[in-house]
């Protein structure tokens, strides 16, 4: 049995806890007013707190609890950072990429052929205009 499990020895060492019976800790803020620090690290927007015997706490009744730290992500990280997501789509493009490594150079240059046109000749595209017959607008419809 812990020493938390035990409301008498808790209520001796001067510790809080929350609604689901977790002990929380005490610090206090930049006015030296009582600030309550959750377990998850986060203030507590209660503004009365009671110890494990039913008091409320007062500013100097309870010592200052040291604060462990950030609390444990529940979230894989990566080098300090989370783990980002990938999706199906992600996933099945890298695996092409490692099954064809060629992949990307062949639609680079399938690409550089559809933008790789010859410069437009203005003398030539005039001959052109000049060679077709004439045609009123809307042709279809001259039987008006």
């Amino acid at each position: 049995m812990s020493e938390f499990s035990r409301p008498g020895r808790a209520c001796e060492r001067g510790m809080l806890f929350d609604h689901n019976a977790t002990p929380i800790g005490l610090s206090r803020a930049p006015g030296g007013a009582p600030r309550f620090i959750s377990k998850m690290g986060g203030p507590r927007r209660s503004s009365t707190a009671r110890d494990a015997c039913g008091k409320i706490a007062d500013d100097g009744a309870l010592p200052a609890a040291p604060h462990s730290g950030q609390p444990k992500s529940r979230h894989p990280t990566h080098h300090g950072r989370r783990a980002m997501y990938q999706s199906d789509i992600t996933q099945f493009l890298n695996q092409l990429k490692q099954q064809k490594p060629n992949l990307e150079a062949e639609q680079r240059k399938g690409r550089a052929l559809l933008w790789d046109k010859q410069p437009i000749d203005l003398e030539e595209r005039a001959e052109q205009k000049t060679s077709r017959v004439q045609q009123t607008p809307y042709s279809y419809y001259q039987n008006f």
